[in-house]
């Protein structure tokens, strides 16, 4: 259960577009990290203290995971691309764990063995698949609740 709930709340974050200009990214780039890998660390927002209810359901909120993204990739890629990319993924994972060991009864193996060993590529399908069919224009789960603007302080115009 504990795992479950920790997918979810990786999942079901407060998404953050983050935007800085290129000075700010080549001083970043220096050090080989984006804006969005520099600001990871402050992400996880604690030591609050607020109410929220939802019908009936009262709650306080006491610590809030923000995803942090950077907003020129805040969009969905067309569904051929999407189709492309899992295709691509399926042919790398099948060359990585195929096998040409028979199973003699199939139905107890996927039954008796855990499922990372009948089926070694799902969860990084499932990732990549998760990954490439965020930010649609009809859900507002992973739509930003806020923008962060990053320029150099040198920066004159």
């Amino acid at each position: 259960m504990e795992q479950l709930k920790s997918w979810l709340r990786e999942r079901h974050q407060l998404a953050v577009a983050v935007y800085s200009t290129g000075a700010a990214d080549a001083i970043l780039a220096r050090n080989g990290l984006s804006i969005v890998d520099f600001l990871r660390p402050l992400s996880l927002v604690n030591q609050l203290n607020v109410p929220m209810r939802v019908g009936e359901f009262s709650m306080r909120v006491q610590e809030v995971q923000l995803g942090l993204f950077a907003g020129k990739s805040m969009h969905q890629p067309k569904p051929e691309v999407i189709d492309e990319a899992l295709r691509l993924l399926l042919t790398v994972q099948a060359q990585q764990h195929a096998t040409l060991q028979a199973v003699p009864n199939l139905i107890q193996h996927v039954q008796t063995e855990p499922p990372e060993v009948t089926s070694p590529w799902f969860h990084s399908y499932q990732a990549e698949f998760l990954r490439l069919v965020r930010f649609t224009e009809h859900e507002t789960l992973d739509h930003p609740a806020a923008g962060l603007f990053f320029m150099p302080a040198s920066t004159t115009q």
